[in-house]
């Protein structure tokens, strides 16, 4: 996949651009701030999308894209020591945690991994987003086994 900056015409010069690229498990995701971004993926599959401050678009690793709008406060948010999860899996937001955790994070439940959360979590306070990740889920307890092992499951 290849992504440009952009500003009116002029390709492959960054002029003022700022935007925010992910790479997740099924799919890579871009996101505008500021400026104007070119995403071409090939040469598996064809797209090639213009994206203005403000919009998203996520490219499936097999193909197919989907364009949404984008808050420009919650792109890059980690630069602000945030996690900003929008109905996203438990496992992704874990995930997202792990290299913020000196240790390891182990998910013991699939059926808690696979449940979808919405909510801002505390980059710099890694075990206190985990605890606030498993609040509204009853049941399910955030155990510190070491200062490097913290296993998430149910009772």
């Amino acid at each position: 996949m290849t992504i440009f900056g952009l500003k009116g015409s002029e390709l492959n010069r960054d002029t003022s651009t700022a935007f925010e690229v992910a790479f997740e498990a099924d799919s890579t995701d871009i996101a505008v701030v500021q400026g104007a971004v070119q995403v071409d993926a090939s040469p598996s599959f064809w797209i090639s999308e213009h994206l203005q401050a403000g919009e998203a678009i996520r490219v499936g690793w097999t193909g197919g894209f989907h364009r949404a709008n984008a808050d420009g406060n919650e792109i890059a948010a980690w630069r602000h020591g945030q996690l900003i999860a929008s109905d996203q899996s438990v496992s992704d937001v874990v995930e997202k945690l792990r290299p913020y955790f000196k240790g390891m994070i182990v998910l013991g439940s699939s059926d808690f991994a696979a449940r979808r959360v919405t909510g801002v979590y505390d980059l710099n306070n890694p075990l206190g987003a985990l605890h606030a990740l498993v609040q509204a889920h009853e049941g399910v307890v955030v155990r510190r086994v070491t200062p490097w092992l913290v296993i998430i499951s149910d009772f």
